[in-house]
């Protein structure tokens, strides 16, 4: 059976970020998406002045209620950006309504980059961001969002043991299985860190850096890693290697290469290395590595 997604994300409608790239990567890895749109952007706010910005808090409340008459039920949830403090409680209610004990729920907490909020965000509701982490099983902040949650001061380059402490100390303090934190910097490498909970181990994956700010690459690497799970490998197991083998295939669709359908180790690395080049300088971490 096809799995359920339900992604509650904004849509951005020029711009490869939000549900605009999560939407064709969990649905090209054979995932069933439904959404829960959270605002309404005519552009992502990172590049672009002028934009015009719809809060949907509103309409996400009417948006939930009629799926309560339906007889949906999801394997996985996904929130990322925000509109408002309000939508807090929404998505509180939302995980507390579609969450079954085989659900795996992950939250990409958007909310800042490079040391400073989103223009978009208030102090309040970057604070209680860590309401929805809590409730996470894997959770995905950039360098700027960890720091936040863990109420720590911004460093732009912290060294590998710092940011170890901050992994451990993200699941520590937010009881997710899972962290991973973008926009790390490493022996000349740019990537991301993962903590491991179940295995108690910290990993990175990166790649030289490239003189150039790619938008989004945050959101493509949250909804791959969901693909990667998207059979809860590390919660369920067998499944995990047909899974995370899609999301291989769909990440370097996107990447515009074709990667061997069956490839060996070698074929892999180096697939993996043209992934991180496409995904530029958040780079793409061990997302298959994961038991």
């Amino acid at each position: 059976m096809q799995k359920q997604v339900l992604a509650i994300h904004d849509l951005s409608c020029v711009g490869r970020c939000s549900l605009t790239v999560a939407l064709p990567v969990l649905s090209a890895a054979g995932l069933h998406v439904s959404v829960l749109p959270t605002a309404l952007l005519s552009t992502h706010t990172g590049e672009f002045t002028g934009y015009t910005n719809l809060d949907l808090t509103q309409e996400m409340a009417k948006i939930y209620a009629h799926f309560q008459t339906l007889p949906l039920r999801f394997d996985g949830l996904y929130s990322g950006f925000l509109g408002s403090w309000e939508q807090l409680a929404l998505v509180e209610d939302v995980f507390a309504h579609y969450r079954r004990a085989d659900t795996l729920l992950l939250v990409d907490p958007v909310m800042a980059d490079h040391g400073k909020l989103y223009a978009t965000y208030t102090e309040t509701l970057a604070r209680d961001m860590g309401r929805l982490c809590r409730q996470a099983d894997v959770i995905v902040p950039n360098l700027t969002e960890a720091a936040i949650l863990l109420e720590a001061s911004y460093r732009e380059q912290p060294s590998f043991p710092q940011v170890e402490a901050m992994l451990r100390a993200l699941h520590k303090r937010y009881g997710c299985r899972q962290a991973v934190i973008t926009g790390i910097l490493r022996d000349g490498l740019l990537g991301a860190a993962a903590y491991d909970a179940q295995r108690d181990c910290v990993f990175f994956h990166g790649q030289p850096p490239m003189d150039h700010v790619f938008y989004g690459t945050g959101d493509v690497l949250a909804s791959a890693l969901l693909a990667g799970l998207a059979s809860f490998s590390a919660y369920r197991g067998s499944k995990s290697r047909i899974t995370s083998h899609s999301s291989f295939m769909v990440i370097s669709s996107f990447a515009g290469f074709r990667a061997p359908f069956h490839p060996n180790n070698a074929q892999r690395g180096k697939t993996l290395q043209k992934i991180c080049k496409f995904t530029g300088p958040r780079s793409f971490p061990a997302v298959f590595s994961f038991p």
